[in-house]
């Protein structure tokens, strides 16, 4: 409680943070933060903003070691107790191939799980003993291929290696241009999840980090709304 004290009454007298440091996980779409970051340079917020990308459980790690204000992430549990947590709109996602890969030699109405285990599943894996558990989400194909983040997976998809599950803001072009194309799979070709944005009690926001989660929250929901209307069919 000391601790929080302190840290407010610093902010408050400096009224904008002199560094507001966040760390993101690559799965979600980076439109909205840049869009938030541009608005508030543009408003000439003195504030130094810095961004560092990790991917699943690397997220909670690196702001635990670098100290950072704030953290976007999913899938992660966070104790309620040490945590300010704010839930941003749901991000789709789909299963998708390469336009040529031959899951779509036969143009089949439904894919199934057997038809899927004959090809190579493309999945995010971070391996660290120490690591707070998470995954991306998979299929179960036991012919895998692991990589590092989604945008060397998304390559990976249009080099048409594999398939995988990919946010569908990360690759909305590919599938407007039909390079990659959503598999009819028999069990769901698609689902959500929900992205949060969190900091620590013992850390509450400044001026500048409470603007910038409203902000964050507000381009959600146009990105959401925007998708809504081109998301594939």
């Amino acid at each position: 409680e000391a601790r929080a004290v302190e840290h407010l009454a610093k902010q408050l007298s400096e009224e904008w943070e002199p560094t507001l440091q966040l760390v993101l996980e690559g799965a979600i779409p980076i439109q909205p933060v840049m869009r938030v970051i541009q608005k508030l340079n543009a408003d000439n917020i003195p504030t130094r903003f810095e961004l560092k990308t990790e991917f699943l459980s690397g997220v909670p790690q690196r702001f635990e070691k670098d100290g950072a204000d704030l953290m976007l992430v999913k899938d992660f549990e966070a104790p309620k107790d040490e945590y300010e947590v704010c839930e941003l709109p749901s991000v789709h996602c789909f299963l998708v191939a390469s336009h040529e890969h031959a899951i779509f030699s036969e143009n089949p109405s439904k894919v199934s799980l057997e038809h899927l285990c004959d090809h190579v599943e493309l999945n995010i894996q971070v391996s660290d003993p120490d690591s707070v558990l998470m995954n991306d989400k998979r299929v179960g194909s036991p012919r895998v291929l692991n990589l590092s983040d989604f945008h060397t997976k998304k390559e990976a998809l249009l080099l048409g290696l594999g398939f995988g599950w990919m946010p569908g803001a990360l690759i909305g072009q590919e599938l407007s241009d039909a390079r990659l194309k959503v598999i009819p799979f028999d069990q769901g070709e698609g689902f959500q999840f929900t992205p949060s944005l969190m900091h620590k009690k013992e850390r509450p926001l400044g001026r500048t980090g409470q603007l910038f989660r409203e902000l964050l929250v507000e381009e959600f929901q146009n990105m959401e709304r925007d998708f809504d209307d081109g998301a594939p069919h």
